[in-house]
């Protein structure tokens, strides 16, 4: 089993910024079985996740003890404040080339999914510079629409985040992200198959 997106578990959490919460997250899913991982961030201050990328990059060099860490995937902070879930709503700010070459630096080669919103402005030619480093670009916490969505997956996203969560609904008119996450095969679809995220129902049709 490979992990591809978690934030934390059994107490220990990325943005911890430690190489005990890392190892503590390594520990703990191998036990599950688990073979490997990546590590995601959330949003916060800046300061917070370049530290916790940097982290990433030190634990990877210096290597845990249990399921192998093989990255990061960043999670914000350039998402749709109207779709924050549990991210920091004051925290989101818009997409900054700066910004992000900073978190791409100090991660030191170890970003593997960096998730926006992919209505936020200059989003295309980001999603063109990350996908251009061999950087998966994911969709999520969005209230984009069909066509906004489309020319993300065009341009080269190829994932969707905890798909139906943080998203704007499927609506038979305007089919919105959603509708062009079910439409597309060119993204794969994430999802929080628990029952309590999205309902046994909605998980049969996806």
């Amino acid at each position: 089993l490979i992990d591809l997106h978690i934030h934390g578990v059994n107490g220990h959490d990325t943005m911890d910024a430690s190489f005990e919460a890392l190892n503590g997250m390594s520990n703990y899913l191998a036990r599950q079985g688990v073979t490997s991982f990546l590590a995601a961030t959330v949003t916060a201050g800046m300061d917070k996740i370049l530290g916790a990328v940097e982290n990433i990059a030190n634990c990877r060099q210096q290597g845990l003890h249990g399921a192998r860490l093989l990255g990061a995937y960043i999670e914000g902070p350039y998402l749709n404040p109207e779709n924050s879930g549990a991210h920091c709503k004051d925290c989101l700010r818009e997409l900054d080339s700066l910004e992000i070459e900073a978190i791409l630096a100090k991660a030191g080669g170890n970003v593997r999914v960096f998730a926006l919103a992919p209505e936020k402005e200059n989003a295309i030619p980001v999603i063109q510079g990350l996908t251009g480093r061999g950087i998966k670009v994911a969709l999520g916490h969005s209230s984009a629409t069909y066509g906004e969505t489309n020319r993300a997956i065009e341009t080269g996203a190829s994932i969707a985040v905890h798909t139906f969560n943080g998203m704007g609904g499927l609506h038979h008119r305007e089919p919105g992200i959603v509708g062009a996450v079910l439409n597309s095969g060119k993204i794969m679809a994430e999802l929080i198959a628990d029952g309590v995220h999205v309902a046994f129902p909605v998980i049969e049709i996806l």
